[in-house]
């Protein structure tokens, strides 16, 4: 019985220093190129940066919540305006998104290199009358490579899944320019993170 015992006493902490469970802080920042979806409009360069933690579950698997700063957005995208007599124009307009961010990456180790894919909330900071939603939901897809333990380069795109653009500004004498709540946020990040 006592054989027995210290066998699975030592098979325990044999599993438990295999499985060890860690978190590491760091931060994250790097360049934004967005757009819009489905309008006319060129990318617009922005940034993002904010604090990551690398909660390590497994040796090929990190539960990674971040939380950022990002600016996002589209230039010269024409959209129906109206004067003060209700007559309606076009006019190019840039549309600044600045978001708080709340992200949860699953980070799949392949050595060095890792595969990243994970869902984000963003929060609209920065007004504007042209969009139509206060808060994005995104689904987030990247790769990266741990160049040493403590600093890491990666590369992400994030695809917003809620249209931006109110609808009020992209129909004109009721014809749609646009497609209706179809004009989504799109967004390739490129930067690093510095683990503390």
């Amino acid at each position: 019985m006592k054989k027995r015992l210290l066998f699975i006493a030592v098979l325990a902490c044999t599993f438990t220093s295999q499985a060890q469970v860690t978190f590491t802080p760091g931060i994250r920042a790097g360049a934004n190129i967005s757009t819009i979806s489905n309008t006319d409009g060129s990318s617009k360069t922005g940034f993002y940066i904010g604090a990551v933690g690398s909660l390590k579950l497994a040796k090929f698997y990190t539960l990674q919540p971040e939380i950022s700063y990002s600016s996002q957005g589209a230039k010269d995208i024409s959209l129906y305006n109206y004067d003060d007599s209700y007559n309606g124009y076009i006019e190019k307009k840039d549309i600044n998104l600045d978001y708080v961010s709340i992200t949860l990456m699953n980070k799949f180790n392949f050595q060095q290199l890792f595969l990243q894919v994970g869902p984000s909330i963003d929060i609209l900071v920065s007004s504007s009358k042209y969009i139509a939603n206060d808060i994005d939901i995104a689904t987030n897809i990247g790769l990266g490579i741990d160049l040493t333990k403590n600093f890491t380069i990666e590369a992400r795109f994030k695809m917003g899944m809620i249209g931006l653009i109110d609808d009020y500004y992209n129909s004109y004498e009721n014809s749609n320019y646009y497609i209706y709540n179809n004009n989504r946020g799109r967004t390739f990040q490129i930067g690093g993170i510095f683990k503390f």
